[in-house]
């Protein structure tokens, strides 16, 4: 089942590949950019003071949607990769 599902969104960003649409082809790597620099900053922030308070739902929830793209992301790619060397 889970391969099935990799499969579907392997499709999907294969589908976006094809389009003519400059952010239909980059919004993977731009979430990835974003979520990485917020979780950078609010760590960096919430240790430099004494007085500045990142509420913990806040980490959490970054934290979770981090660890969802790096994997779909890299995950993905790295499924494409041996889809392709099966394929040859």
């Amino acid at each position: 089942m889970d391969l099935s599902e990799m499969e579907e969104i392997t499709k999907r960003w294969e589908s976006d590949m094809t389009s003519d649409s400059w952010l239909s082809k980059n919004v993977r790597p731009l979430v990835l950019i974003f979520l990485t620099v917020v979780m950078s900053v609010f760590i960096i922030i919430d240790s430099s003071g004494d007085g500045f308070d990142v509420k913990e739902d806040w980490i959490s929830l970054l934290s979770s949607l981090l660890l969802l793209v790096y994997g779909a992301y890299f995950g993905g790619r790295s499924l494409e990769k041996i889809q392709k060397m099966r394929n040859k």
